[in-house]
């Protein structure tokens, strides 16, 4: 079990897990980085998602297999040929976690799911599958609220009511072409999404609508991925950290520490962020 992951983590595309300081109306955030790497276990030095589960491992996703890290070392999972009963894919695109516990693994090709208890996997949303057509098969993201399972792809948004038995279709309301970046609920239960285009969605009654607010329009910025938590939406970019306030609908522009942009080596790197975690240790 891991005690000493922080309480914020962002992942680079250089493959770096951190918690990063950074400064914003006043507030500094702590320092704490650690490099996890090959040399340490990791199956592959891009990663994709990172998950934590209720006894506090961490499950992250790469482009080369699934891990699971107990803060001293990693199990590695990858697909087998010729077994159904493996991962679909070893390029994890996206994790989310159920009620049961049970992981929901986003995949190059398709849709697996994880039962940790059982240690085995189950294949959905496969190319074979018909609502899969014209690449679909490329999951971006996964969500899990109450009503249901929630997959991004390449090629739209598609919904299952159970996560026992899904049945996915096709949800109206976001153009079936766009791709699907990033999901994120809020504590209100509103879903947000965002697309390649940098579109943002909110679902409100069953219906999606767009949310005209797009601070970085007149910049070359690109949406990598966003979170909720803090009452914000928090956007990872190729030119930093970024988070829009609900309430106020105002947008903040995080900046690194000009300390660590000293000492670190290529401090470029460090706005090109990736991912976004917070963890559940204060």
């Amino acid at each position: 079990m891991i005690s000493h992951v922080q309480k914020v983590v962002m992942r680079y595309f250089f493959g770096l897990i951190a918690t990063i300081p950074f400064l914003t109306s006043g507030q500094e955030y702590r320092q704490d980085i650690q490099n996890i790497s090959l040399s340490g276990g990791l199956s592959q030095n891009t990663i994709t998602d990172i998950i934590q589960d209720q006894q506090g491992f961490l499950w992250i996703g790469t482009q080369d297999g699934l891990n699971k890290y107990d803060g001293y070392e990693f199990k590695v999972f990858r697909t087998e040929e010729g077994d159904t009963s493996s991962l679909t894919n070893n390029y994890i695109k996206s994790i989310a976690m159920d009620s049961l516990g049970h992981l929901w693994l986003g995949t190059q090709i398709g849709l697996t799911r994880y039962d940790i208890q059982k240690g085995s996997f189950a294949r959905y949303l496969t190319q074979e599958d018909p609502i899969m057509m014209d690449l679909r098969w490329v999951i971006t993201d996964v969500l899990i609220d109450s009503r249901g399972l929630w997959v991004g792809t390449e090629k739209g948004l598609l919904h299952g009511k159970s996560i026992l038995n899904p049945q996915f279709k096709l949800y109206d309301g976001i153009p079936e072409e766009a791709n699907i970046l990033q999901m994120s609920s809020d504590n209100t239960g509103m879903l947000w999404v965002v697309t390649e285009g940098g579109e943002l969605y909110y679902l409100q009654n069953k219906t999606f609508s767009n949310l005209p607010l797009k601070p970085w329009k007149d910049r070359n910025i690109s949406v990598r991925c966003m979170e909720y938590f803090d009452d914000q939406l928090w956007f990872g970019t190729n030119e930093g950290l970024w988070s829009l306030n609900l309430r106020e609908l105002a947008i903040n522009d995080w900046v690194v520490d000009g300390e660590m942009m000293k000492t670190y080596p290529n401090p470029v790197e460090l706005f090109d962020v990736q991912s976004i975690f917070k963890s559940k240790d204060d």
